[in-house]
């Protein structure tokens, strides 16, 4: 996953919802890996 890219959907995990056009920042990707989530439409 890219840090600084901007996600094209939503993207919803257990304890919070990133929205479409919310750019990633690191934690957001360690977030998202943690979860499970491999692959992002960016």
């Amino acid at each position: 996953m890219a840090k600084g890219a901007i996600l094209a959907h939503t993207t919803r995990l257990s304890e919070r919802t990133f929205r479409k056009g919310h750019v990633l920042t690191p934690e957001d990707v360690q977030s998202m890996q943690t979860e499970g989530i491999e692959e992002l439409i960016v």
